[in-house]
Parts: structure tokens; C-alpha cells; sequence
């Protein structure tokens, strides 16, 4: 008795003794066989996150694009075995640490449960281990200033100011401005790839003139900004600005209107 409490393979022989395991139609008996689990997490790389452990999970939460990279100690000797991800399985293998291990990438919400296979014999711990895909934000962005109506005349400088945040990084700020009767011109006023590297907050300003962007005197010029998340799993997402109209008219002309 005290040996079968304190070993877990002997233990496990006497359980199976006492109340075998239920068997599904496909062979697959059903029973307790893993004595230890754990997970280890690696994150996509745009997440620019270490990798981390989780011991014994009763659930786990992470971003699309995930590795599990699972840990399984079996209640007795196996040398493979698999991980079920939904649709998706790898095959445990031994390793050096006397343990069973596999690696699964996350995509979508599943349950995980594990298979040991001994003597031709699949056995499938009832256990199982709900995976949560944590959804990726998109990017808010407002332009701060200038306020919509303002004066602006056709070659002055104005600094666009605005903030925006995600909770990956922002890839890229892209400016939309358009006339009436004239076509949209964009143009890229941040870039992770020349500005230092992802951001998660922005509070920043780009300037601009009312004629690059093909306003002429007495024009109505409307602008707006997108952000993109770094996200290349499931995005990349798009945040869009609210709009903006500058009156492209020189001070003195405005007021006289």
C-alpha cells in the first residue's frame, strides 16, 4: 500500500487493477496518465516577448501564433506519445530530462489533452486544457491638432500633431488627404523601419503644406490619418483618425469671406 501511494507507476498498475480504464471505440483507453505537465510559451516574435513557463496549466491564454512547447511526465515508463490541439497534433518524444515533449503552434481556441502510447496501447488523460486566443487590438490614432476649419494657407508649413497607441507597436502612420474633384494622395509619416522601431504609444507631429498635398487657394483639403499594428499573425489591423478639413485660403481673404 505505502508503495503504491508513493510511486507513481506502481501506483498507477494498481489503479488499473482496481478499476480499468474505460475504452473508446477506437481503442483509446481513457485514465489518468500523466503525473506532471508543463508549458512552456514562446511568443511571436513582433510581441518582441521572452518566453515563459507554466506549471501544471489548468488553462492558458496567449496571442495567435503561440508555441506550446509541452512537458509531460507519464505516471509510467513511455517513450511517445501526442499532443491533441483541436485539429491540430505533434508527437511527444522522449528527451533528455527523462520527460515526454512536443511543440504545437496556437492559431485558434481549442482544447489540449494529451496521449501516451505504451506496449501499442494509446492512452488519453481525461484531463483537458482549454487554450484561449487573446484577440489583437487595432490601433487607435486622433489627430490633436490643428482643429477642423482652419485657415490654412496654400504654401505654409502646418505641424499635423497626433497621438496614437496599440498594444502590440504601431508599424506605420500613414497620412490621406484629399481635394474636391482631385485624387487622394497619401504619404508615410511614421515607420517602425526608419523611426527607431515598433511604438506602442505615439505623441508626435508631421509637417505638412497644403500644396504637396495638391490643395490650391479656395480649396476645401480633408485629412486623415491610418495606423498599422505589427501584428503578422492576424493582421495587420488598421486605426483611423477622425477627419479633418483645413480651408486652404491666405488670413486676410478668410476674413474678408
Amino acid at each position: 500500500v505505502w508503495l503504491s501511494l508513493h510511486q507513481d507507476a506502481l501506483h498507477a498498475f494498481v489503479q488499473a487493477l482496481i478499476a480499468p480504464a474505460p475504452e473508446r471505440s477506437d481503442g483509446t483507453r481513457v485514465a489518468p496518465v500523466v503525473s506532471e505537465l508543463r508549458v512552456r510559451l514562446s511568443y511571436p516574435s513582433y510581441l518582441a516577448r521572452d518566453p515563459s513557463w507554466v506549471e501544471k496549466p489548468a488553462q492558458l491564454t496567449v496571442p495567435a501564433g503561440t508555441t506550446l512547447e509541452v512537458h509531460v511526465k507519464p505516471r509510467f515508463a513511455a517513450d511517445r506519445g501526442r499532443v491533441l490541439l483541436g485539429a491540430a497534433s505533434a508527437a511527444l518524444h522522449a528527451n533528455h530530462e527523462g520527460e515526454l515533449s512536443a511543440q504545437v503552434t496556437v492559431q485558434t481556441e481549442a482544447s489540449m489533452r494529451i496521449e501516451i502510447s505504451k506496449n501499442a496501447v494509446r492512452y488519453e488523460d481525461p484531463r483537458a486544457i482549454a487554450v484561449h486566443v487573446t484577440p489583437d487590438a487595432t490601433p487607435v490614432i486622433h489627430i490633436d491638432e490643428p482643429q477642423s476649419g482652419t485657415l490654412a494657407p496654400p504654401g505654409e508649413v502646418i505641424s499635423l500633431r497626433y497621438t496614437a497607441n496599440d498594444d502590440v507597436g504601431i508599424a506605420n502612420v500613414q497620412l490621406h488627404a484629399r481635394v474636391e474633384a482631385g485624387s487622394e494622395k497619401q504619404r508615410v509619416i511614421f515607420s517602425a523601419l526608419d523611426d527607431g522601431g515598433p511604438a506602442r504609444e505615439l505623441r508626435t507631429a508631421a509637417a505638412i503644406t497644403p500644396e504637396e498635398l495638391g490643395a490650391r487657394e479656395g480649396d476645401s483639403l480633408v485629412i486623415w490619418l491610418e495606423a498599422r499594428d505589427t501584428d503578422l499573425v492576424s493582421g495587420p489591423h488598421v486605426g483611423r483618425s477622425q477627419e479633418i478639413t483645413l480651408e486652404v485660403a491666405q488670413p486676410g481673404q478668410g476674413l474678408s469671406e
